[in-house]
């Protein structure tokens, strides 16, 4: 299986790659591309941040690539309380909040909303990915938690805003890029997932906060996803479903 990451920032990437050990590093169509050879092939691509930047990569690997699954890796602000700093998100959707007016419902809810592949997992891949979480808490000490990612291009910077996305949309973190991922990959009939870690508490510190645990976090998030996908994880979740987006 080909695995394609998609990595906002540099600190993202230069954690995945230096973490799990990839062998090559180019400049492809304008991306930073690194390539890891062995059971499952990975390629990870240094996106930019933002929506647009992220989809961009996403196609890529998709039609460049040919990557078989999708991930969507990086740093987020908790906006549920009981996530503190270095926990994990493993998304089992995306809500868009950028474009609306504040964090009220205003009848466009699903349009707003993609699905995870895990969110169409069978019984027994859910077995398998509830057993994987436990041996990764129990191996690494890590508190990984899956529910719903907030992604827009708005900094939830300050308690309001995070309070308020938290109660209407029921999402554990946020961040910019997750649903572009999730909804390229949607589009294309590809499986995809998202692995965050939490950097900030989505409040005043934010940015503070955000580039004092940035690289250790994301140290521990690559250890995460190295635990998952080379370990017998992956290979035992088979043929995965494809991510799904709203209908058009």
């Amino acid at each position: 299986m080909k695995v394609g990451l998609v990595c906002p920032c540099r600190t993202e990437f230069t954690a995945i790659t230096e973490t799990l050990r990839f062998e090559s590093l180019q400049s492809l169509d304008g991306r930073l591309v690194a390539r890891r050879n062995e059971e499952h092939d990975l390629v990870a691509v240094l996106s930019g941040f933002g929506k647009t930047r992220a989809a961009s990569a996403t196609q890529w690997l998709i039609d460049m690539e040919k990557a078989d699954l999708l991930l969507d890796v990086g740093a987020a602000g908790a906006l549920d309380p009981s996530l503190g700093v270095f926990a994990m998100a493993l998304g089992d959707s995306a809500y868009e909040y950028d474009w609306m007016a504040g964090p009220q419902p205003d009848g466009h809810d699903e349009l707003r909303k993609t699905f995870a592949s895990l969110n169409a997992f069978s019984d027994e891949q859910r077995k398998v990915l509830d057993e994987w979480l436990e041996a990764a808490k129990n191996d690494m000490g890590l508190a990984i938690h899956v529910g719903r990612i907030a992604a827009g291009e708005r900094n939830v910077d300050n308690a309001t805003l995070r309070d308020g996305l938290h109660h209407t949309t029921g999402a554990l973190a946020c961040n910019w890029e997750t649903s572009a991922v999730l909804l390229t990959a949607a589009m294309a009939a590809r499986p995809a997932m998202s692995f965050r870690v939490i950097t900030d508490s989505a409040d005043g510190a934010m940015q503070v906060d955000l580039r004092a645990n940035w690289s250790e976090a994301m140290e521990k998030l690559a250890a995460l996803i190295g635990h998952f996908v080379d370990g017998e994880w992956l290979t035992r979740l088979g043929p995965l479903p494809p991510a799904r987006g709203p209908a058009v």
